[in-house]
């Protein structure tokens, strides 16, 4: 969907012309070009998406079998931040169980592609 599509669909009107009488049409234009270019892009290419670098770290230590307890003191964080990290991963992979887990990240392959 092109930038102009997603500014009329929240009613964003079309900046085509000169916005404010004074020729800068140019910096409105690539203001919202740029605002709204974030939705053209498909997938990121980092190998954990959708998770955080934060997060796929703490996936990796999940998958190698470590406690809460463990993987904060390896990260030095609170046990109570790696929780958080772990609801986060197991909602953003719409997961229940930390051994998928472990599987989802057996599929990201270690070169960095998936």
């Amino acid at each position: 969907m092109h930038p102009a599509d997603y500014r009329a669909v929240i009613g964003i009107p079309a900046l085509d012309g000169d916005v404010d009488g004074d020729g800068k049409k140019d910096s409105v234009r690539a203001t919202a070009d740029r605002l709204t270019g974030s939705f053209d892009a498909a997938k990121p290419a980092e190998p954990w998406y959708p998770l955080s670098e934060r997060e796929f770290e703490v996936a990796r230590l999940v998958a190698a079998g470590l406690t809460n307890r463990q993987i904060a003191e390896q990260l030095v964080l609170a046990p109570k931040t790696i929780s958080a990290h772990v609801t986060h991963i197991l909602t953003k992979l719409g997961a229940a169980r930390r051994a998928e887990i472990a599987g989802w990240c057996a599929t990201v392959r270690q070169d960095g592609s998936q």
